[in-house]
Formats: structure tokens, C-alpha cells, sequence
């Protein structure tokens, strides 16, 4: 949480002989390349034009684009949704502690591969191993899945929410739309069983976003 994170992780990148290419925050902050480090939407803007101008030029649009990165890397599609509690609830503190020390063993048909922990910084992998997660600590468990699915939990740091971001992932053979549907399908089915996993009412998706 908090983007200084993402312009460390550059900082760190760096450094270690590597380089930079994206980093964005769900709030819709964006840093492209290590120009500007922070989430500056000029620069990001500026990037974004001269692809659209890019791909104008060859008779294509910004979704034509979106199709070939589904095609080459798998079509993500992405949702959050949230629960409300009072403010003398424990409805946060009981799932993560759930999520933590009694995960579900698979989502949707999906077998869970890994747990993060990064209130505690630790991290556990199908098998046994654990391993560190090198960030600041923060209230959020995550969990990935065999197919490439993946979901973080925490809660909210304005309101009384716990909330849940889930992404899946669906493979291109054939037409992006129909993966477009095959992945709107699956990502209602992770989230069903994420909220049966820990006991939770299912709530509708605050801000799901196009299956891309």
C-alpha cells in the first residue's frame, strides 16, 4: 500500500542490473519506465498517445493491442468486491487470521499453490516450503492459484470494508471474445467460492473491469 513502494521497487531494479518497465496501484496510479518516479498520469498519458498513435497508423486500435497481449500472455480479467462491517466487528481480523492458518484447499476447481502473508512478511508454498516477502508489512493475505488466478484480501484503509481483488487468467485458443466469456464465467466462480471459503455473503463487484 502506497505507491512509494512501487518507485522503491524501481529504485531497487536498478540497482540490482535490471529494468523498470511498469508499476501501477489499483487506485489507477501508473509509472512507466523510471523517468518519473511516481504515479504522475502526464507521463503515463504522454506513453499511452504515442501508442494509440502507433497503432492508428497501421489501421489498428488500443483494443487490437489488448488482443495480441491476450493472445501471447493470457486473457486477465479482474473484479473487486467488499464487505461492510461495523465498528465493532471483527470480520477483517477473523478472515485474515482464516485465510492465514486455515487456507481453502482449492477455488473453483483450482488448486491453491500459494499463501501470502504480508502482515507477517511470509509466504507458504504447496508442499511445505515458506519463503520472505521483502515489503513493508501490511493487513493483507493473498492467495494464487494452479491456473494463474490470484486474489488479495485486506481492509479498506478509509472505511469499514474488508475487500477482495481476484484476477484469473484464461488462455486464448480461438476468438478473444470467447475467452473474454470463458474468463467473466470463472471470474464469478472464484469469487463465489473465495466468499463460501470464509463464511462471507457474496456482495456485488464494486469495480469489476472488462474481461482484457
Amino acid at each position: 500500500t502506497g505507491f512509494k513502494w512501487l518507485a522503491d521497487a524501481a529504485e531497487r531494479a536498478t540497482r540490482a542490473g535490471r529494468r523498470f518497465v511498469l508499476g501501477y496501484e489499483e487506485a489507477l496510479g501508473v509509472m512507466i519506465g523510471d523517468a518519473v518516479r511516481d504515479k504522475d498520469g502526464m507521463s503515463a498519458g504522454l506513453v499511452l498517445a504515442d501508442c494509440a498513435a502507433r497503432e492508428r497508423a497501421r489501421g489498428r486500435r488500443l483494443t487490437d493491442r489488448l488482443d495480441d497481449m491476450a493472445r501471447r500472455h493470457g486473457l486477465h480479467a479482474k473484479a473487486q468486491t467488499y464487505v461492510r462491517f461495523g465498528p465493532r466487528d471483527d470480520v477483517a481480523a477473523r478472515v485474515l487470521t482464516q485465510l492465514r492458518e486455515d487456507p481453502p484447499d482449492a477455488l473453483a476447481g483450482a488448486a491453491v499453490t500459494t499463501v501470502s502473508d504480508f502482515e507477517r512478511g511470509r509466504r507458504w508454498h504447496r508442499g511445505g516450503d515458506i519463503s520472505t516477502i521483502d515489503l513493508p508489512p501490511t493487513r493483507m493475505v493473498a492467495l494464487t492459484l494452479d491456473d494463474g488466478s490470484r486474489m488479495q484480501v485486506r481492509p479498506s484503509g478509509t472505511e469499514p470494508k474488508l475487500k477482495f481483488y481476484v484476477e484469473v487468467v484464461e488462455h486464448v485458443h480461438g476468438a478473444v471474445d470467447e475467452a473474454r466469456r470463458r474468463a467473466a464465467r470463472r471470474l464469478d466462480a472464484v469469487v463465489d467460492d473465495l466468499y463460501a471459503a470464509t463464511g462471507l455473503d457474496p456482495a456485488p463487484a464494486e469495480a469489476a473491469e472488462p474481461a482484457r
